[in-house]
């Protein structure tokens, strides 16, 4: 996060002298995205301590898919594809696990590009991928729809085959770290993915298909709509100047938060 608030920063300072260019733009972007990040990891923490206590109880939420995705993918360079859906869901347990998903593909996969690709679709409960009326219309508020979270990327040679049994030594904590793996993964988040599936009843499973490997989360939700935003009771006419009585006291070691202050 202190990167992130070092890029914003240097935006807000170049902003007020010159012209400010694409490329700050995206300095910014990646900067937004990178706190945002800081905060999850964060509040993630909060839930793995739940996770492993088995206190952890899901809080369901209207979420919008593609705008779920957009924010997961966000900072990150890939392919996103995601419907246009609300459905019912933990937020804050599905992106731990789906977070951790996207990261692994661009740390574990092919270098310098590991394709890494992210899809998020939806299908009839009682229809599996590739049977007839899986595309069917899900939009309509209040009937059930299966969800599938698809992160792939493309293999590095360099690393052992994904296989089932793989797998299970990874959740067992039987994997040696060989001369390939990264000195960073303890495997702890693979681990902690699949109990935080089991909590939301969610089906999680990553294979290998010839040079990619696929990460598949799956579950079944209602679907819903997202809340109308309330109508402001206030407009300008109803303060035409600030009023001369009011006063901001502000202490904060912060200078992008006193920037902020002084702006508004």
């Amino acid at each position: 996060m202190a990167d992130a608030a070092g890029d914003i920063e240097f935006f807000l300072q170049a902003a007020g002298k010159v012209k400010v260019s694409t490329h700050a733009v995206e300095d910014l972007k990646n900067a937004h995205a990178s706190l945002l990040k800081g905060m999850k990891s964060c509040q993630h923490r909060q839930v793995y301590l739940g996770l492993v206590s088995q206190a952890y109880v899901p809080a369901m939420q209207m979420v919008q898919l593609k705008s779920f995705a957009d924010q997961l993918m966000s900072g990150r360079q890939g392919q996103t594809y995601a419907e246009d859906v609300v459905v019912l869901l933990d937020p804050v347990l599905v992106d731990l696990i789906l977070d951790n998903l996207i990261s692994n593909a661009f740390k574990h996969g092919a270098s310098p590009d590991p394709d890494v690709q992210f899809h998020v679709t939806t299908r009839q409960p009682s229809a599996t991928a590739g049977e007839e009326g899986a595309e069917e219309d899900n939009s309509a508020c209040g009937q059930m729809v299966g969800v599938t979270f698809l992160v792939s990327n493309a293999a590095n040679a360099d690393r052992p085959r994904v296989t089932e049994e793989y797998v299970q030594n990874v959740l067992a904590g039987k994997v040696a770290k060989g001369p390939s793996a990264s000195a960073m993964s303890d495997y702890i988040g693979l681990q902690h993915s699949f109990l935080a599936a089991e909590v939301l009843g969610m089906t999680l499973s990553v294979t290998q298909s010839k040079e990619r490997v696929i990460a598949r989360l799956e579950g079944t939700f209602n679907v819903g709509s997202l809340p109308e935003p309330p109508e402001s009771k206030y407009s300008e006419a109803d303060m035409p100047s600030w009023p001369e009585d009011v006063h901001i006291y502000c202490i904060d070691d912060s200078a992008p938060a006193r920037r902020l202050l002084y702006h508004n």
